[in-house]
């Protein structure tokens, strides 16, 4: 890694810039809020359901649950357009597509250069609520064609204000759920009724993401307790050259410096999913594997 001047600070600034966002946020949330403590907070309930349990809410029904909620809305995270995109390799039967491109990220400047895979706006979060139906009494439950994208999903919801108990997530792909047995369609499901549910009803848990300064302190050392876990790939995380993705997803060109914040740990998140990338690893192996980087309850994780 090259290091202009040996201004740390400065090489930290340029190196974060490519993952954190710098518009105040005030100018996309209603209220504030922490994540500290969200409305509904609960560290016990079950995020995670198997395909035959969503199997089941499809078929049957979803009743009312412990929370009084009555309603799922099925969430698809796929790509819109591709030899993978929601109609054309298929999804969860009355799944309502969300385009990560589209829906999940946002463009904007740092100041530096233009990033486009920021946190999604109020608007279009609220743009998926409304088209898709999901009101005070839904439940979310998230799907996609790959991890990734609906890991991206849940984060977005969480981030602005839905509960745990709100939200589901398939273990599993589509291609998971077509292997327990459940067909898959092709077909776009009919409009619900929009909605006009809005996340100002809800309190963002805004906290989860860390600001530059934060990100400073941490690999200054400033944080207690605090600790980096870089989530890329081995190549990346090292700065071996033309493998770290700009701020436009391509690499050559585009990165100012390659490689990782100071004092950060690797561990690819690819490493906590199945062989085949479709399905988490057991809860005892993540652990095992988090805690083998230093990721422990005591700490307070940023992850990048």
């Amino acid at each position: 890694m090259t290091v202009l001047k040996n201004d740390t600070r400065r090489l930290s600034f340029l190196i974060l810039t490519v993952f954190l966002i710098l518009i105040p946020l005030y100018l996309y949330s209603c209220s504030g809020g922490g994540y500290e403590n969200p409305k509904l907070q609960s560290s016990s309930t079950s995020v995670l359901i198997s395909p035959q349990t969503l199997n089941g809410w499809i078929t049957s029904g979803y009743g009312t649950d412990s929370h009084g909620f009555n309603k799922i809305v099925v969430l698809d995270a796929t790509s819109a357009t591709g030899t993978t995109s929601y109609t054309t390799t298929g999804h969860v039967p009355g799944a309502f597509l969300v385009d990560p491109a589209a829906d999940l990220f946002a463009p904007r400047s740092d100041g530096v250069s233009s990033v486009i895979n920021e946190v999604a706006t109020k608007s279009q979060v609220e743009d998926v609520i409304h088209r898709t139906g999901i009101d005070q009494n839904t439940v979310v439950v998230i799907t996609g064609d790959s991890m990734l994208n609906i890991g991206t999903t849940y984060f977005t919801f969480r981030y602005w204000g839905f509960p745990k108990e709100r939200l589901k997530v398939m273990n599993g792909t589509n291609a998971t759920y077509a292997a327990a047995g459940f067909s898959l369609e092709n077909t776009v499901p009919p409009a619900p009724t929009a909605s006009t549910y809005s996340v100002c009803q809800l309190t963002q848990n805004t906290s989860m993401r860390a600001s530059l300064s934060d990100m400073i302190s941490l690999s200054e050392g400033s944080v207690l307790n605090g600790l980096a876990w870089d989530v890329r790939t081995p190549d990346e995380y090292n700065g071996v050259a033309g493998k770290t993705a700009g701020p436009s997803g391509a690499s050559v060109g585009f990165t100012a410096f390659e490689g990782h914040l100071k004092g950060a740990v690797n561990l690819n998140y690819t490493t906590l999913l199945s062989p085949d990338q479709r399905t988490f690893i057991d809860t005892d192996s993540i652990i095992a594997a988090l805690n083998s980087i230093g990721v422990t309850s005591d700490k307070r994780t940023h992850v990048y």
